[in-house]
């Protein structure tokens, strides 16, 4: 028993602390699976919450993953495991069930689960948990309460800041489908589906292709699609796909030229207007400049409301031409940047940033910047680098953060772990012989 209540404290501290740590580094992408499984559920309020309830679950998890791993208020956090992993066994399995929520997003965009197989993870997970759960009162604590308390604040700060970080800037590792060095153009053909139709006439039931429907006499009865090229996860992938304001599909004419394409995306009304002159000034830079690169405002919002959050540039636009600052090219300045639109996830999933800035080369993303941190300085000066350098440069921070990260979780966790039993059994030998000698 003492073997398998080891076992069972190292699974589910690890999985726990892998699982918030990946969700941690972007929280924007968690707070995008919130919404997903609000609406799945029919709970849509729930998602006006979902990027506070995104941070609050990456830190619930974190310190349950260390507590238990620790044995810091075993008692509690056992408890806290066990009915998280419940519940999200009882989600999945209805995600499944139901094919609500394709991916659930235990791993963030790190692994990717099918519903099935997130569910059956979960089975194995929560008998773990039962067995912490049963043995809690076994374990042996490594610290005082005092000390506990201690470390359970520094950990919630390093969860918190990272998410905090992560926020600010962009995730500082990027698994997204569009992370540099995606191909937009090249996984276009990557899954293929067979549709069937299925009609009923006269008590008779028929399938058919969609390039040969029945005539109006035959009643529709329901539609059936398999992939038949690719896979599930392949499927998953969100796809690149841009439209202009008539709603006609234009990616292939875009991402086709042979200029630099610069993209500064949307996917929230609130935006700042020092945000948007932020916006026109690297678009002026870039278009007017010589920056010798084509830009565009990618948008999730409609028409109507993408123009009124751009109102303030064409103010400024018009007070410009008012002006006449380009009265020796007899022309009238315009919007620095073409619009283009595309549905929330593309957005949200092209940069995490509300405004951020993406450097696209041969239908290949190269590099991006967040609102904050983006500057015409740095963006011209990778325009003229190297592509293929600035994708492996990307590559290697990001790897460089896993290890990094990885490490200093491990000496935080275990190391530590072991440095607290020793002083704790030194400390609490050190009282014991001391009451003895006062007797």
């Amino acid at each position: 028993m003492r073997f398998l209540r080891a076992v069972s404290r190292y699974i589910i501290g690890i999985v726990f602390i892998i699982s918030s740590f990946v969700k941690a580094i972007d929280p924007i992408g968690v707070s995008l699976k919130i919404k997903e499984y609000a609406f799945a559920y029919s709970s849509v309020h729930l998602g006006d919450f979902s990027l506070w309830l995104a941070i609050f679950l990456c830190l619930v998890e974190f310190l349950t993953g260390v507590a238990i791993l620790k044995v810091f208020k075993i008692r509690f956090f056992s408890v806290v495991a066990l009915l998280m992993t419940a519940f999200f066994t009882i989600v999945t399995f209805f995600s499944a069930a139901f094919d609500l929520v394709a991916d659930c997003g235990c791993f963030g965009d790190v692994i990717r689960l099918s519903a099935w197989g997130t569910f059956y993870k979960n089975i194995v997970l929560i008998i773990f948990c039962v067995i912490v759960f049963w043995q809690r009162k076994n374990y042996k604590r490594i610290a005082n309460n005092f000390w506990e308390w201690i470390y359970l604040i520094g950990y919630s700060a390093f969860i918190i800041c990272l998410s905090i970080y992560s926020l600010r800037n962009l995730p500082p590792a990027d698994f997204t489908d569009f992370k540099p060095g995606r191909d937009l153009l090249g996984n276009e053909n990557l899954v293929k589906y067979k549709t069937e139709v299925i009609y009923q006439k006269n008590g008779k039931t028929q399938k058919f292709d969609l390039d040969n429907l029945p005539d109006s006499t035959w009643e529709y009865v329901a539609t059936n699609s398999e992939i038949i090229q690719g896979s599930l996860l392949d499927a998953q992938k969100t796809s690149f796909i841009l439209k202009d304001l008539s709603n006609i599909d234009i990616t292939e004419e875009v991402l086709l030229s042979n200029k630099p394409l610069v993209f500064i995306s949307i996917y929230d009304r609130n935006i700042s207007v020092s945000q948007l002159s932020k916006i026109k000034n690297l678009a002026d830079t870039l278009k007017y400049g010589g920056g010798d690169a084509e830009v565009f405002f990618l948008s999730s919002l409609t028409p109507e409301e993408t123009l009124y959050i751009l109102k303030p540039i064409t103010e400024s636009i018009a007070v410009e031409n008012r002006r006449n600052i380009f009265e020796d090219s007899n022309q009238n300045k315009s919007l620095p940047f073409d619009l283009v639109y595309a549905d929330y996830k593309l957005a949200i999933t092209f940069n995490r940033s509300n405004g951020g800035v993406t450097y696209v080369k041969n239908g290949t993303v190269i590099q991006k910047w967040s609102s904050s941190n983006s500057s015409n300085s740095k963006i011209i000066a990778a325009l003229q680098s190297d592509a293929e350098d600035i994708i492996q440069k990307s590559e290697i921070k990001s790897h460089l953060f896993i290890e990094i990260s990885l490490a200093i979780i491990v000496f935080m966790v275990l190391i530590l772990r072991f440095l607290s039993k020793a002083i704790y059994k030194t400390v609490k030998k050190s009282i014991n012989t001391i009451e003895v000698m006062g007797e």
